[in-house]
């Protein structure tokens, strides 16, 4: 796409007049840029709306088109789905249904401002999670030439569908609005604290109590990564565009296993000596020893290290001996070709699973507990999960 060009992206809801006459009145319009590319976007019941009504040459919004004399926009229609990625959803009620409609509204946004000159959003009919969906992906990420409209209806207006298609029926019952909102970019701030991926871990829902995450690894008979699930939710594989390498997530069930086995040495060394995607790891014998065996200058700067230790009350969360590992431990899981640097693939590898995380919509406090780590300073640094051994689920499945 041209990045001249200027993009619609609408929240819609069934109602099919809503719709009609919101597009009707931005495509006429002589305020409005010309609108080259329309995205609509909600739930099963509004995608069978827009199949049945609105999409083809016979629909509507080509009714409407042909009806003001403009070329009819590239349609697409972004069908929403659920927090695993696999089932469309049928309504947005739920905190988990809120959560998967405002990330992937989220990403959308985000890919129609990296190719558009221009982006409009408009809620037609939509529920009103939608619709804050919506504008806080414009409080986000929007530029100043974006902006949120809404067309605004005379009172009394009920046109049916067809006659808000017609050329005269609804052009003089209602106006285009512009809505104010507020830019995040624009905010005086410095550049880290208006991080996307700060923003995004920031805008989570806040429960009353709290538990630690539950992860939950399903391997098969070669002891491949399966599945990855946080919380009964899958991380990998989804269809939500988050994506972890098959390395990366071996690496990440070696750590998991070490942990799950902490204070058993025979257990730890049997659960290490699995063999995942071809990746050998050697076993070993060390036993249990608590944080004191990195020694004191390593002590001191993990106890300055506030994400490292979480908390000094719980000792299940301090880092010990049996269950971290030095990078040139782990060396077995790096490229051949960057086995000079594991140190390095290690901590990209730590990077890479965090930011999966954070699109998949943990808090903060739970990202830090199911990801791995790193431990002390460098270049003596270990790493492993600091999580409570009783909440990872390592389960065998048939092909």
């Amino acid at each position: 796409m041209e990045r001249s060009s200027t993009a619609l992206v609408a929240a819609v809801g069934v109602d099919t007049r809503k719709v009609v006459q919101t597009f009707a009145a931005l495509i006429s319009s002589p305020a409005e840029p010309p609108i080259t590319r329309a995205d609509l976007i909600g739930t099963k019941p509004a995608w069978e709306m827009y199949t049945s009504e609105l999409a083809g040459p016979t629909g509507l919004l080509a009714k409407v088109a042909h009806a003001h004399h403009v070329r009819l926009p590239t349609l697409r229609f972004h069908l929403l789905l659920d927090r695993q990625g696999f089932e469309p959803l049928e309504d947005v009620r739920t905190t988990d249904e809120f959560m998967a409609a405002w990330y992937q509204v989220f990403l959308i946004v985000r890919a129609l401002i990296t190719e558009s000159h221009c982006v409009l959003g408009c809620f037609p009919g939509a529920r009103k999670a939608l619709s804050q969906a919506l504008v806080l992906a414009f409080q986000l990420l929007a530029r100043p030439q974006d902006r949120i409209v809404q067309v605004v209806a005379a009172q009394g207006n009920q046109a049916s569908p067809e006659c808000a298609a017609s050329p005269t029926g609804d052009r003089s019952h209602s106006h285009v609005a512009e809505m104010p909102f507020l830019r995040v970019q624009d905010l005086p701030c410095s550049g880290e604290a208006l991080k996307t991926s700060n923003l995004l871990a920031a805008i989570q829902p806040r429960r009353h109590h709290r538990r630690e995450p539950t992860i939950e690894f399903q391997v098969d008979r070669n002891h491949r990564v399966v599945s990855v699930a946080v919380n009964g939710r899958n991380l990998w594989p989804n269809r939500l565009g988050i994506r972890l390498r098959r390395r990366d997530l071996a690496l990440w069930l070696h750590l998991a296993e070490l942990r799950r086995g902490h204070g058993s040495a025979t257990q730890a060394a049997s659960r290490a000596s699995f063999r995942a995607n071809s990746f050998p790891v050697a076993t070993s014998s060390l036993q249990c020893t608590q944080l004191s065996s990195f020694g004191s200058t390593q002590l001191q700067a993990l106890a300055a290290d506030r994400l490292a230790v979480p908390s000094i009350s719980h000792p299940r969360s301090l880092p010990c001996r049996c269950c971290f590992r030095e990078a040139t431990e782990l060396s077995a899981f790096v490229p051949e070709q960057d086995r000079d640097l594991p140190e390095e693939y290690v901590r990209q590898a730590m990077s890479r699973i965090k930011r999966a995380l954070i699109e998949f919509g943990l808090s903060l406090s739970d990202l830090e507990a199911v990801r791995f780590r790193g431990a002390g300073v460098r270049p003596n640094t270990a790493y492993g999960l600091h999580m409570d051994p009783s909440r990872i689920i390592i389960r065998r499945v048939s092909p």
